[in-house]
């Protein structure tokens, strides 16, 4: 019978620290996709809000009330989710 060797890893070289600090943490267009991705929390905040509302105002019969106060909420949840996400973003890239 013949034994198998056991798999043998190859050695890679290893980044040294002035390579890494050159080469660039995120390419652009992975860096346009995240932001679109924020704005487009703060986007859905508002407009869902704004549609919750104006649902909540045609089925109880009152005028701007609901809508504004969705809106308002609507607006400050995507604004938090946003900023959240920036301070994320940020401590990733420095």
């Amino acid at each position: 019978m013949q034994q198998q060797e056991p798999h043998q890893q190859q050695d890679l070289p290893e980044k040294t620290v002035s390579q890494a600090e050159s080469e660039p943490a995120m390419g652009g267009l992975q860096r346009a996709w995240l932001y679109g991705a924020l704005a487009m929390e703060l986007t859905v905040g508002v407009v869902g809000g704004a549609l919750g509302g104006y649902a909540l105002d045609h089925w109880q019969g009152t005028s701007p009330l609901w809508t504004v106060i969705l809106l308002v909420l609507g607006f400050a949840g995507g604004f938090t989710l946003m900023l959240r996400g920036f301070s994320k973003l940020e401590d990733k890239w420095q």
